[in-house]
C-alpha cells in the first residue's frame, strides 16, 4: 500500500463504517490524506494521519458546538427556523375529525423530526464541506488545525436554511403537496376567497384540480380548463404566468417569454427593500391561495437561495447592509433557470456571474456534492418537444441536494441498484431518492408519448401511405435505416440541427447521442444501409426493435440492433416492432451532457474574508 492508503488506515481505525456519520468521516479522512499528500510530499504516512486526527476531533468539537443551533437556543440573531411553530404550521388544524389531542401530538411528531433532520443536516453540511473545500477551510497544517470558522458556520448557515426551507414551507413537510389532494373552500371565481386547508405553504404552481371549482368555472375568466385534467392561471397578454401577492407584485417584473428563458427580475425601489420582499415571500401563515407566489421551481429554488444568503449575511455582520449592496442592483437579481449547463454560467446576474462575491455557478464530480447545492434534475431533451402544454413540476425539476450517502473507504458518492444515493427536493417534489426523481419525470415522459403515439396514429388512419407527419409535436418520420419493418414501420421524431445545436447546445450529433438515449444519427453504416431522411438531424424512436440489448448497447435496443446489423449483413430483427419503452434511462438525471460528465450546480461560496 501506499503512503496514503497507511496514512487512511491508521486515522480511521475505530470507525464503523455500517454508521452514515462514520462513512462521512471516513470519506473525509480518505480525500484529506489525498491532498495532504499531494502537498506534502515529504510527509510520511505517520505525520498525515497524525494531522488527519488532530484535523478529525477540531470538527468533531466544530459540530459540538451548533448543540445551541440544533436546539433552537443559540443567542445569534437572527435565528433558523423556529421549529416548534414551524410544526403547528404543518400539523393538520383542530376539526370534527381531529381533536385537540391528535393535533397536539402530530406537532410533538413534525418538531421530532424537524429536530432530528436539523441535527443530521448540521453534521452532513459539516463534514462534506470540510470534505471538498478542505484547501480552504484550514488555516494551513498548522499545529493545533485551525478551521477558518467563519467562513464555515456561513456555509453551515446558508445550506441549513435552504434544505429546511424547501423541506418545511416549499413542500409542508410532504403534506398534500398535490393541489388535487387537498381540502377546498371555494369562495367565488377568480379573486374571491380560495382555502385548501393548508397554512404553511408559501410557493405554488399556477395551475389548479377542476373539480372543487366546477361551479365557478364559467365565470373564471383568469382561467383556463386544459385537457380536462388542471385549471391553469391565464394572466393578461404581455405577462407570464408567475403571480406575486398584491403587496409585492410591483417588485417584480414578470414577462411573458418570447422565444427565450422565462426571467423574473427583481426592481429596485427607494420605498422598499429586497429584504422586506423576500420576508413578505415567506412569511406565514398563508392560509388563502392568491396569498401566495405561483411560481416554478427554478424561480423557487432562486427565492429559497436568497433567504438563506440574507440570513447567514445577517447573522455573520449583524445587519443587512451587505445583502442589500450585493443585491440593490438594477436586472441583477432574477429569479429562473440559474442553473445553466456546462459552458453557460456566466449570466452576468446574481447566481449565475463570474464577479458574483456570494454564489458559485459551476461544473463538479458527482463526488463533490453537498447538501444544499442547487442543481437541474434533467428530464429527456426529448420531453421539452413533445410535452402537453401544462405547467407543473414534470420536466426539468431544479432541486436543493437534501442528503447523500457516501462510502467511507473510498471517499465517493455511494451508488445504489436505484442510482446514486443522493436524496433532492424541487418545489411540487417532496424528498425523494435520486431514483424516484428520475421514476417521476419518467411518468410524464410516458403520458407525453401517449399522446404522440395517439397523433400518430390518428394521422396514419386518414393517410396510411404517409412518410412525414407534421404535428404541434414536430415531425415524425418514417425511416428504416436498414430492412423494412411491419406497419406502422420505424417513426421517429425528427430533431433538427437547429434544435439539438442552437436550443439544446451541443457541438456536435455525437454529443447528443453520448447525451440524450436512444437518439441515432446519421452514421457510416453496413451493407444495405439507408442513410436519415435529414443528413444533419438526429432521431428518436417511437417504436423499437426485440434485440439483445444488454452489455455495450445498455438497454438500448436500436443501437444493438444498428451495431449488430453493421457487423453482420445477415443480421435480422423481428419485423415487428414494439411501442418504445419508456424507463428511467431516458431521464439525463444530475448530467446533461451524460452520464460519468459534471453536474452543474448554483452553491455559496466559501468566503474566508
Amino acid at each position: 500500500m501506499g503512503v496514503v492508503d497507511d496514512a487512511w488506515n491508521i486515522a480511521q481505525s475505530g470507525l464503523t463504517f455500517q454508521d452514515p456519520v462514520a462513512r462521512l468521516q471516513g470519506a473525509y479522512l480518505r480525500r484529506r490524506a489525498e491532498y495532504l499528500h499531494k502537498q506534502n510530499s515529504g510527509w510520511n504516512a505517520g505525520k498525515i494521519a497524525a494531522q488527519l486526527t488532530a484535523e478529525l476531533a477540531v470538527i468533531k468539537d466544530y459540530i459540538k458546538g451548533k448543540d445551541a443551533l440544533i436546539k433552537g437556543t443559540e443567542p445569534i440573531v437572527p435565528l433558523h427556523l423556529d421549529l416548534r411553530p414551524e410544526a403547528a404550521l404543518t400539523a393538520p388544524p383542530s376539526n370534527m375529525f381531529i381533536t385537540d389531542g391528535a393535533r397536539a401530538a402530530a406537532i410533538d411528531s413534525y418538531e421530532h423530526q424537524y429536530r432530528v433532520n436539523r441535527t443530521n443536516w448540521v453534521s452532513q453540511i459539516v463534514w462534506r464541506a470540510v470534505t471538498v473545500h478542505s484547501d480552504q477551510l484550514w488555516k494551513g497544517p498548522a499545529s493545533p488545525p485551525v478551521l477558518q470558522q467563519v467562513a464555515l458556520d456561513e456555509l453551515l448557515d446558508r445550506r441549513l436554511h435552504a434544505v429546511e426551507l424547501m423541506h418545511c414551507n416549499v413542500n409542508s413537510s410532504g403534506l398534500q403537496v398535490d393541489t388535487a389532494d387537498r381540502a377546498w373552500t371555494i369562495g367565488g371565481p377568480n379573486n374571491a376567497q380560495w382555502t385548501d386547508g393548508m397554512l404553511v405553504r408559501n410557493f405554488e404552481y399556477p395551475a389548479l384540480p377542476p373539480g372543487p371549482f366546477q361551479p365557478f368555472l364559467a365565470q373564471m375568466s383568469e382561467w383556463r380548463n386544459v385537457l380536462g385534467v388542471v385549471l391553469v392561471f391565464t394572466p393578461p397578454a404581455d405577462q407570464s404566468l408567475v403571480y406575486f401577492p398584491a403587496d409585492i407584485r410591483s417588485a417584480w417584473l414578470v414577462k411573458r417569454r418570447r422565444g427565450g428563458t422565462l426571467w423574473v427580475t427583481y426592481q429596485p425601489s427607494a420605498s422598499r427593500t429586497l429584504t422586506d420582499v423576500i420576508f413578505r415571500m415567506f412569511d406565514k401563515p398563508r392560509e388563502e391561495f392568491h396569498d401566495r407566489n405561483w411560481m416554478f421551481c427554478d424561480m423557487v429554488g432562486c427565492a429559497v437561495n436568497l433567504h438563506a444568503m440574507w440570513l447567514a449575511l445577517n447573522r455573520r455582520y449583524g445587519s443587512n447592509d451587505v445583502f442589500e449592496t450585493a443585491t440593490n442592483k438594477t436586472d441583477y437579481v432574477k429569479l429562473g433557470p440559474v442553473v445553466q449547463f456546462e459552458r453557460v454560467h456566466d449570466l452576468g446576474i446574481l447566481m449565475a456571474d463570474d464577479k458574483d462575491l456570494f454564489f458559485e455557478n459551476t461544473d463538479i464530480d458527482i463526488d463533490d456534492l453537498q447538501v444544499g447545492d442547487f442543481v437541474c434534475f434533467w428530464s429527456s431533451r426529448i420531453f421539452d418537444l413533445i410535452r402537453p402544454i401544462i405547467p407543473g413540476p414534470w420536466g426539468n425539476e431544479f432541486s436543493h441536494v437534501m442528503g447523500l450517502d457516501v462510502d467511507g473507504s473510498s471517499g465517493k458518492l455511494l451508488i445504489t441498484r436505484n442510482g446514486p444515493a443522493i436524496w433532492l427536493a424541487g418545489h411540487g417534489i417532496h424528498t425523494v431518492t435520486y431514483g424516484t426523481m428520475a421514476d417521476r419525470l419518467i411518468h410524464w415522459i410516458h403520458k407525453a408519448f401517449v399522446f404522440v403515439w395517439g397523433a400518430l396514429t390518428a394521422e396514419l388512419f386518414s393517410n396510411p401511405n404517409a412518410t412525414a407527419i407534421t404535428t404541434n409535436f414536430g415531425t415524425l418520420v418514417l425511416w428504416s435505416p436498414y430492412e423494412l419493418f411491419d406497419k406502422p414501420g420505424a417513426w421517429w421524431l425528427k430533431v433538427p440541427k437547429s434544435i439539438w445545436h442552437d436550443e439544446w447546445d451541443y457541438a456536435t450529433t455525437a454529443d447528443v447521442l453520448k447525451a440524450v438515449p436512444r437518439t441515432v444519427a446519421l452514421e457510416a453504416g453496413g451493407v444495405g444501409y439507408n442513410a436519415p431522411p435529414e443528413a444533419d438531424a438526429v432521431f428518436f424512436p417511437l417504436f423499437e426493435p426485440q434485440v439483445d440489448s444488454s452489455g455495450a448497447d445498455d438497454g438500448d435496443s436500436w443501437r444493438a440492433f444498428l451495431r449488430k446489423r453493421k457487423a453482420d449483413p445477415q443480421f435480422r430483427a423481428p419485423s415487428g416492432l414494439s411501442f418504445l419503452s419508456i424507463d428511467r434511462k431516458l431521464a439525463a438525471g444530475l448530467f446533461y451532457r451524460g452520464s460519468h460528465t459534471k453536474i452543474p450546480v448554483v452553491r455559496p461560496r466559501v468566503r474566508i474574508w
